[in-house]
């Protein structure tokens, strides 16, 4: 490819630019490599000189930058990808200021990237990971992706635990229904297949249907739907996002591709309930789940052009005078230009999919998936984690991110043998997976437990035979002091944050769900529990229809609560959201006991009627020579006036050492919290 490059261009050594950016000692910083003495060199020289306008960017029009500053090549790396030697580059920086005087007037940075025929174990191959992005899709990486887990990662080749699968090497028995992708040459239409137990290959889709679902590809009973579809499906009745879904499929080789809304009958109440139990079993089965990262509905398409950059492609030379490769130095997008950003993190967990509920266990549970993100493709299995721009070169995160979702992709309860995990630890990944999950939108609310029955399938086969793994409506009963715990962070206005569903449970709100605390100085205050759940359905960890838990406990009415008085919530784009103490609780002395933190604050109720709590557990101290209760937590229960009970909130209260004359008569273990001294031990029906 022709180009029209400067002297000064034409002279760049890479070998100089990285010996540049090394301080020279300590207490210095690193020079750079001079490209120009001043910026109007460059300036001028970015009329004729294509790498000069990609140097420039928008410097000439930053009111900072004078006439008079010097330019400075500089290299930066990617600090925390894993490297044996020296770190590799991951970019060029341009920096703009005064010369001999650490003041900067402008940074930008570029991209660096060598082809994939220079090899990662050349001398450029190795001193420059990334590799270039095309303007499309290229099915040739994918390909190269697919076939180096499927026959070089033995771990990937096992099915998710729980799952009763066969191993790669055999096909595994297709899900009820399939879409048979047809072919282009010669035209051949996509069409439903019912299965009838068949074994082979196929490919899942994880998607979002979008704000208006009417928009998306269903099947349907009514109007002859199932039927025709049966018969053939025209592609251009197929939403976008399917039609893409469709090529991909076809240029990896598979005929088989699995969508939900056109393989479960989306009018069939009994079919959903039916096929929606085994969509764990269908991801972990599948050979690529195919993720629309960059999609936020069906009809938006995932296969989007790309920007077309702007490149140069130098000399690399190993020795003076020795040409011994090529790289190319690229115009990176407006945001790269301004910070070296994780692309892995910013389209795949940054994405519309990623905000979705269902998606959720479809990644953790896939074998392995390819996320098609808005400039690049990147790869996740349970082996290897890729990008586009990296080929097979392995990514971690960069050690100044936020741990993001991908952190989850390795916790011990996708072990192959979580059997032998500690189980605390399984319940920890389960407690971070839940709080993950209640920060995801879902379309239907009620498919709460549905969206993450997989997850919990995985938990209970996890904690082992011989082990109580009672699931009640999202709580595990053997843990039932903690699960009964969690907060949520509700707006201070009215939210309509109530769903169906036992208010013990989490599943009754719409909101974020913060579980409590793993603590091991937490005792049990429960000395009883009975469940009544009625399942809407036969799946155990599914939708429940209603629910009552009968706690045997201590049960003692709070005498006063009052509002916190302070500013409304801002809940920004980059805040943490994190529930805060709502009310205050006092005894009949008025004396103040505890704080508490309500499932919907906009609830008036809740200060206008009876307030009652129950300990649930509390935490010791153990602080020479006096052992010390530091804490209490409690739910706050409301009276429904029918001999049942409602869980409003919990409750944390101030412990008592044994010194405190009202605790040596409690009907419980001392030391114990003043409140609850004279608490009667009682039955306590919460739906």
């Amino acid at each position: 490819m022709s180009q029209s490059l400067c002297g000064r261009c034409e002279t760049i050594d890479l070998n100089e630019i990285i010996a540049g950016s090394i301080p020279p000692n300590s207490r210095s910083i690193a020079e750079g490599w001079i490209h120009s003495q001043t910026f109007s060199q460059l300036r001028a020289s970015a009329q004729a000189c294509e790498l000069c306008s990609i140097l420039l960017g928008d410097a000439a029009s930053n009111p900072l930058v004078r006439d008079d500053d010097c330019v400075h090549l500089l290299t930066f790396t990617r600090n925390s990808w894993p490297r044996a030697g020296p770190a590799t580059i991951a970019g060029i920086t341009v920096h703009i200021g005064r010369k001999g005087v650490n003041v900067l007037h402008s940074v930008r940075r570029v991209d660096v990237w060598v082809e994939d025929s220079q090899g990662s174990q050349t001398v450029l191959g190795k001193l420059i990971s990334a590799r270039p992005i095309g303007p499309e899709w290229d099915p040739a990486i994918l390909r190269r992706w697919l076939h180096t887990c499927i026959h070089g990662h033995a771990v990937c080749r096992l099915p998710a635990p729980a799952i009763d699968l066969t191993r790669d090497e055999e096909a595994p028995e297709l899900p009820t229904r399939v879409l048979d992708v047809g072919s282009a040459d010669p035209v051949r239409h996509p069409m439903l297949v019912e299965t009838l137990g068949r074994k082979d290959r196929y490919v899942a889709l994880s998607h979002c249907w979008g704000p208006t679902p009417s928009s998306i590809t269903k099947t349907e009973r009514a109007g002859d739907n199932l039927r025709r579809r049966l018969q053939g499906i025209p592609v251009e009745e197929l939403s976008t996002n399917f039609r893409h879904a469709v090529e991909v499929t076809r240029a990896l080789g598979y005929q088989y591709l699995w969508i939900d809304s056109l393989c479960i009958v989306q009018d069939d109440p009994q079919d959903w309930a039916a096929e929606s139990v085994k969509m764990a079993e269908v991801y972990s089965r599948a050979s690529l789940t195919i993720a629309t990262a960059n999609s936020a509905s069906a009809d938006e398409g995932f296969l989007k052009p790309r920007d077309r950059r702007r490149t140069v492609t130098l000399p690399f030379r190993a020795a003076p005078g020795v040409t011994s490769g090529y790289f190319t130095v690229a115009e990176p997008s407006p945001e790269d230009a301004k910070e070296f950003r994780d692309h892995f993190q910013v389209e795949v967990d940054g994405g519309p999919l990623a905000a979705r509920g269902w998606t959720l266990q479809e990644r953790l549970l896939a074998r392995r998936t390819v996320f098609f993100g808005r400039d690049q493709m990147h790869w996740e299995c349970r082996s290897a984690r890729w990008s586009e721009s990296t080929r097979t070169q392995l990514i971690q995160y960069l050690e100044s991110s936020a741990p993001g979702l991908v952190a989850l992709r390795g916790l011990p309860m996708l072990d192959s043998n979580p059997a032998q995990q500690d189980r605390a630890r399984l319940l920890n990944d389960w407690y971070r997976v839940l709080g993950e999950f209640t920060r995801r939108g879902l379309t239907n609310k009620q498919d709460s437990l549905p969206a993450l029955s997989g997850i919990a399938k995985v938990v209970s086969h996890g904690l082992g035979p011989g082990f109580d793994t009672t699931y009640r409506a999202g709580l595990w009963a053997h843990d039932l002091p903690r699960a009964l715990l969690w907060t949520t962070f509700a707006p201070d206005a009215g939210s309509g944050a109530t769903l169906p569903g036992p208010s013990w449970s989490w599943i009754s709100r719409a909101s974020a769900i913060y579980p409590a605390s793993d603590d091991p100085a937490a005792r049990t205050d429960i000395l009883g529990a009975a469940w009544d759940v009625v399942l809407d359905g036969s799946d155990p960890y599914g939708r429940v229809k209603r629910g009552t838990l009968t706690l045997t406990g201590y049960l003692k009415q709070v005498a006063c609560i009052r509002r916190i008085q302070r500013e409304p919530r801002v809940i920004g784009p980059h805040s943490y959201h994190y529930p805060l103490s709502d009310a205050l609780l006092y005894d009949g002395q008025a004396l103040q006991i505890g704080s508490a933190v309500l499932d919907d604050p906009s609830d008036k109720s809740v200060f206008a009627q009876a307030l009652y709590a129950v300990p649930v557990r509390h935490l010791m101290a153990n602080t020479s020579p006096v052992l010390y209760i530091r804490a209490v937590e409690a739910m706050l229960l409301q009276d429904r006036g029918d001999g049942t009970f409602r869980r409003v909130g919990v409750a944390s209260m101030g412990g008592s050492n044994a010194n405190d004359a009202r605790c040596k008569d409690a009907p419980f273990a001392q030391p114990f919290q003043v409140f609850f001294y004279d608490a009667p031990v009682t039955e306590v029906r919460i739906t």
